[in-house]
């Protein structure tokens, strides 16, 4: 009779201890969820950017000791006028900030898009912040910036034509490496293929159209040859020039060269296989003249690839 009151005291002193315990735990899972938000107070002012491609970068500051992690997440406010992803791009989207780091503020970059169209007005960028941690910042939405209707037409087509100088390799051996990185042992490449621009039957290197701007180790290489610079009824030849090692035959290898032009609407690629007899032999590739307004793209054996008006 005696031990069942023991052990029906006990029993209820352990009911009770666990039922405190327990309201002990939820009330210390309230606490941590129930942390008063900060408020990011924007440090710099808000600009007022034109409709051209460039970053922003604006920084908030916290209005208390932050004593707590903070993770945030950027997004556009439901304010904003401009439209993400067209007139703007937001560059941070995510913001850590760890407990006593000692960092009162965070920065967030935003880019400001090059944009024409006739907006019929100024339009708003505002931010706001997702909190990820249970402090966090407070939601309220924030004005960064203003954009500039510029009601300007886009800029017309460059007056130029873009070339690309690439190769690949037959071999697939060869074909599985990077040709940039084939090098001796003291990191010179063994693979050098290079364009440049010459008068029809001279041999005079034009330096004022492109000259030696692709003569160089660069893999693709990447030049223009500008309309403005070309003289009136006069051709020129595209060269490619091949420098190899002693392990790599030019037959073994195709090279591409990749033209375009915005303005004159064409585009186009020439293969030339098998190019070259032996290392550091040149082939004429292209024949690009200019007659009047007119450009015209030609085969070294005179086929018509492209042609338009400059106008």
């Amino acid at each position: 009779m005696k031990f069942s009151k023991i052990h029906t005291i006990l029993l209820g002193a352990g009911l009770a201890f666990a039922i405190s315990a327990c309201e002990k735990d939820a009330e210390t899972d309230s606490i941590k969820q129930t942390f008063a938000p900060y408020s990011a107070n924007l440090a710099t002012a808000p600009v007022t950017a034109a409709e051209t491609d460039e970053v922003h970068v604006f920084t908030f500051a916290f209005d208390d000791t932050q004593n707590t992690d903070v993770a945030l997440h950027v997004s556009a406010g439901p304010s904003s006028t401009a439209k993400e992803g067209v007139d703007f791009e937001i560059l941070t989207h995510d913001i850590a900030v760890p407990a006593f780091a000692g960092q009162d503020s965070f920065d967030i970059e935003v880019a400001v898009l090059q944009d024409y169209e006739d907006e019929a007005g100024d339009e708003m960028i505002y931010l706001t912040f997702t909190t990820a941690t249970p402090s966090g910042v407070k939601t309220e939405e924030v004005l960064v910036g203003t954009i500039v209707d510029s009601n300007e037409l886009p800029p017309p087509p460059a007056n130029e034509i873009s070339l690309t100088l690439r190769w690949a390799f037959s071999d697939p051996l060869l074909a599985s490496l990077d040709p940039c990185g084939l090098a001796n042992e003291d990191g010179d490449p063994l693979i050098d293929v290079d364009l440049t621009v010459q008068t029809e039957g001279t041999g005079d290197y034009e330096d004022d159209l492109m000259g030696y701007a692709m003569a160089s180790l660069a893999c693709p290489e990447e030049g223009i040859l500008v309309f403005d610079d070309m003289e009136d009824n006069t051709t020129y030849d595209l060269d490619v020039y091949f420098y190899g090692g002693a392990d790599v035959e030019p037959s073994d290898m195709t090279v591409f060269i990749d033209f375009a032009s915005e303005q004159l609407d064409f585009n186009g690629v020439v293969e030339v296989p098998a190019t070259f007899d032996s290392n550091g032999t040149s082939k004429v590739v292209l024949k690009i003249s200019r007659a009047g307004d007119t450009i015209t793209i030609k085969t070294a054996g005179g086929e018509v690839l492209a042609t338009g008006s400059v106008i």
